[in-house]
């Protein structure tokens, strides 16, 4: 599993176009890595403050990058490029901020085309 969320070229490259604009882009996972190991690593890197945001993010990354595993295997849908599923977390954290969970607010705005 660590290998979908933070270790295959596309998850690295997920992570970095959506950590770059609300910048933390050192936080890009650079290897395969344990998810839980890294995770937790990461956000000892932050401030106190900023830790749900990295936490929302990260659990919205893998939520997604988890289902996109699960219709490539299941229904046999082809691999979507890291452009498709940045649009698909912007849209799922935008639909998140719009169901009442405001810690995605500024990182969804920032991901927003709009």
């Amino acid at each position: 599993m660590g290998h979908r969320i933070l270790g295959c070229v596309i998850a690295r490259q997920l992570w970095f176009s959506l950590l770059s604009p609300i910048g933390p882009a050192t936080l890009v996972p650079e290897q395969e890595d344990d998810t839980g190991e890294w995770w937790l690593r990461q956000r000892k890197r932050l401030d106190s403050a900023a830790r749900p945001i990295f936490d929302s993010v990260f659990l919205l990354v893998a939520w997604n990058l988890w289902k996109q595993r699960n219709a490539v295997i299941f229904q046999r849908v082809p691999t979507s490029d890291v452009t498709v599923l940045r649009q698909e977390v912007a849209q799922e954290g935008e639909e998140w901020v719009e169901a009442g969970f405001t810690t995605l607010a500024v990182p969804s705005g920032l991901w927003s085309p709009n």
